[in-house]
């Protein structure tokens, strides 16, 4: 059974400008993945763009303002090859005192309802777990995942994920060295494990 294989370092500057952080996303086997961005931080906003560097050039701009318990926020891509919106969603987020949070975002252009709930799990909260559904409103289809995420040590982070259809994902998160991460990820069906699965390798560095 053959594996395929997704290598994408990522590079993170801090504070080049006050407030800011610069990345760099490259995708060795799909480069027209190749992405620079960069985001803007305040006390109650943040601001981002992003350029994916293929032929139609998107352009990905987002902006979140609110409090420690109340977010509103939007995102949206343009394409300059085709002078058009492509996509768009806005959403808003709540969080509890117990650190508990609940999001409504409407996608899709305003076709795809998601629904999420996240709530810390451990005394120390070093994990948390996480319910997510989404449900088309022309087709009235919906899809649920569930998911979990816990911090083995200051280092080391695992995830894992699995939807109603049998797709089961994980990921292994370690920081091999001060501010670089070493991540790697694999997805695959629980009822189809003949299947190859997709495994995925990331390291990315925070300057």
């Amino acid at each position: 059974m053959d594996a395929r294989m997704n290598v994408k370092p990522t590079l993170s500057v801090t504070n080049f400008l006050p407030s800011t952080r610069f990345i760099g996303s490259f995708n060795f086997l799909k480069s027209y993945k190749n992405k620079l961005a960069v985001e803007y931080f305040h006390e109650y906003a943040t601001l981002g763009a992003a350029v994916t560097l293929n032929y139609f050039l998107p352009i990905d701009v987002s902006a979140v303002f609110g409090t420690p318990w109340i977010n509103f926020g939007g995102e949206a891509t343009y394409s300059v090859f085709n002078g058009t919106w492509d996509k768009y969603s806005v959403g808003v987020s709540w969080a509890t005192q117990q650190h508990s949070a609940l999001s409504f975002t409407l996608l899709d252009k305003g076709e795809t309802l998601r629904v999420l709930y996240w709530h810390p799990i451990g005394q120390m909260k070093k994990g948390a777990v996480a319910g997510e559904v989404k449900r088309r409103i022309a087709t009235k289809e919906s899809k649920l995942t569930i998911g979990c995420a816990y911090a083995i040590n200051p280092h080391t982070l695992i995830k894992v994920r699995m939807n109603q259809y049998g797709y089961f994902g994980a990921a292994l998160k370690q920081e091999v060295q001060p501010n670089t991460f070493f991540t790697i990820s694999g997805t695959f069906e629980l009822q189809a494990l003949r299947k190859a699965p997709r495994i995925g390798v990331a390291l990315e560095h925070k300057g």
